[in-house]
């Protein structure tokens, strides 16, 4: 199991309200995005495929405070308001230990 796939889960057994999911697409002129299908409730993060893991990883804690916070500053009006900066907060906590954890 690779990095990114293992700290996804961690995020879903963390949060396990927040459904989503994870894909690596080629992206042009982006690291990642995130999106949320009506259909299913459902997140779905993208994560460009040229980057390692490492960075990956790094980017989920992103795309997740996204996730986090999508109805409380809708995007495109505001994506990086103080309710982002709030769930970044707890998402990078857990990267953080995630990180510390695979270093050991």
């Amino acid at each position: 199991m690779n990095l990114l796939t293992k700290l996804a889960n961690k995020y879903r057994k963390k949060f396990p309200e927040l459904k989503f999911s994870v894909r690596r697409p080629k992206l042009v002129n982006t690291f990642e995005l995130t999106g949320f299908s009506h259909r299913d409730g459902k997140f779905i993060i993208e994560i460009c495929s040229s980057h390692e893991d490492d960075i990956a990883c790094f980017l989920l804690a992103h795309a997740i405070a996204h996730a986090m916070s999508w109805h409380l500053c809708q995007p495109p009006e505001d994506p990086h308001g103080q309710p982002f900066w709030d769930a970044y907060k707890i998402t990078y906590k857990v990267y953080e230990e995630f990180c510390d954890s695979i270093n050991e």
